[in-house]
């Protein structure tokens, strides 16, 4: 397929600014937290016992709320 001067030149600054937009890991990001089936509130929330929430923790019952916290900081 033939494309125009304008097309091209579309193209190659898609190519050239699409990098810039890649996913880059900076780090890992250790989570406490805890599961309720209760609406609480972010205050309420702040009360709750937090664990450790490894990945691969398994949460997301039905009607299952998870409340999660962690820290980072970044280059």
């Amino acid at each position: 397929m033939a494309l125009t001067t304008e097309w091209r030149c579309r193209i190659d600054n898609w190519r050239r600014e699409l990098p810039n937009h890649f996913y880059r890991a900076l780090g890992v990001i250790d989570l406490r937290g805890f599961t309720t089936t209760g609406q609480l509130s972010p205050a309420e929330a702040l009360q709750g016992e937090s664990r450790p929430m490894p990945p691969g923790t398994r949460w997301g019952a039905k009607w299952e709320y998870g409340w999660f916290q962690g820290e980072t900081v970044l280059p």
